[in-house]
């Protein structure tokens, strides 16, 4: 299964997000930014997106939460990016 990660940005400063995408894109991750959830929804409509990096899941609206474990989307904070990598 090819991993493909979408950091939403809301409540970051950019040097979480650069640290976090280097990370990443370090062991061949494909990784997407989202700055507003009904891009990131479309994406995970086209099933773009595997994991979804957040600061805080509170970050994202309930609604948005529901669709995204509906659709199987791991949600993880950026804490959490061993789980990944």
């Amino acid at each position: 299964m090819g991993v493909k990660v979408a950091i939403y940005t809301v409540g970051t400063w950019p040097g979480q997000v650069e640290m976090l995408t280097e990370k990443l894109t370090a062991r061949n991750i494909y990784v997407g930014k989202f700055t507003g959830e009904d891009r990131l929804l479309q994406a995970v409509g086209k099933g773009a997106i595997t994991h979804l990096m957040v600061t805080q899941e509170s970050a994202l609206n309930a609604p948005t939460i529901t669709k995204l474990k509906s659709a199987n989307v791991q949600v993880l904070t950026f804490g959490e990016v061993g789980k990944i990598i």
